[in-house]
């Protein structure tokens, strides 16, 4: 953890991450975070402990988002690497999360864990619903600030103490690159529980399928050894060289097309599409008659 005390009054504050090994798990692998138009919550979310507050007095807690890396990073050949310099960000306060029991006393701070679970990423820079904007294919480290105050105008110049924690630092993308966070993803958020349901179903429909061909297989054997069994006692010899009766009769040949009959020839009067025969001589075409007829050539008077 860094910490960045601007005031001597918040030396004695102390921040603990309390969900630690869930975040270094996720560190080891290169932690992703989606972004989306709507939003999208993060996983892990800051879950934290406060100590040392003032009982009596008020502070807020803010969560803020910054760019760790001067560069735009590209995943290939299952890791992260460089890919050129990083963009323009839009506006600190885009980034900036006020934790909505703020302001609060030190007691109420104290009494249970702080988390940030309702923080949501977003890639809109239009965004209006106080979602965190972010670039996607950058870096990001969260910085918590308890800032000593009553009112949220005076948080600018109130005692402030910034705790980071190295740990927490992601990258934004708009789909998952590495399958390793994928599947920590799925093993450890509880909204999630569909994907494991769902694979878990998978797995059994599995299982029950081939028990199920086993038992078909046991059941066929069955049939088998007691076909053979009553052979015996009726005198009927069931070997190798002599045929017996079959348990499955084999499936009839496919027929090949030359050996399919052509359809018998059916009358006009039946048949279920007209029949294009071929024209009459000398052919007459059903026209109506001139309004005269003058074989004679013609000629004028």
């Amino acid at each position: 953890m860094e910490r960045e005390v601007f005031h001597p009054e918040m030396n004695n504050v102390q921040v603990e991450l309390k969900n630690v090994d869930l975040w270094k798990q996720f560190h080891k692998e290169g932690t992703e975070m989606i972004i989306t138009k709507s939003g999208r919550r993060m996983f892990p979310s800051l879950r934290l402990s406060l100590k040392g507050l003032h009982p009596d007095v008020r502070y807020f807690v803010l969560f803020e988002l910054t760019l760790s890396s001067n560069h735009r990073f590209k995943f290939i050949s299952s890791e992260w690497v460089t890919g050129g310099g990083a963009e323009p960000q839009t506006h600190a306060s885009t980034r900036m999360h006020i934790h909505p029991d703020s302001p609060a006393t030190g007691a109420s701070w104290m009494a249970q864990d702080v988390s940030f679970h309702r923080v949501k990423l977003t890639n809109n820079t239009l965004d209006r619903s106080g979602n965190l904007v972010l670039t996607s294919m950058h870096k990001y480290q969260p910085r918590i600030h308890i800032v000593k105050a009553s009112d949220i105008l005076a948080l600018t110049w109130s005692p402030t103490l910034t705790v980071t924690f190295p740990e927490t630092e992601f990258i934004a993308v708009t789909a998952y690159q590495n399958q390793k966070i994928t599947k920590l993803k799925i093993d450890y958020n509880p909204f999630a529980k569909g994907f494991r349901e769902n694979g878990q179903a998978r797995t059994k429909r599995k299982a029950e399928n081939l028990s199920l061909q086993s038992k078909r297989d046991c059941n066929e054997v069955q049939e088998v050894e007691d076909l053979k069994q009553t052979g015996d006692d009726s005198g009927v010899s069931v070997t190798s060289d002599s045929p017996g009766p079959s348990v499955h009769s084999p499936s009839p040949p496919v027929p090949l097309i030359s050996d399919i009959p052509p359809p018998p020839f059916y009358p006009h009067s039946l048949w279920p599409y007209p029949i294009h025969f071929p024209p009459t001589y000398p052919f007459v075409f059903p026209s109506i008659a001139p309004f005269y007829h003058n074989p004679a050539p013609f000629t004028h008077n």
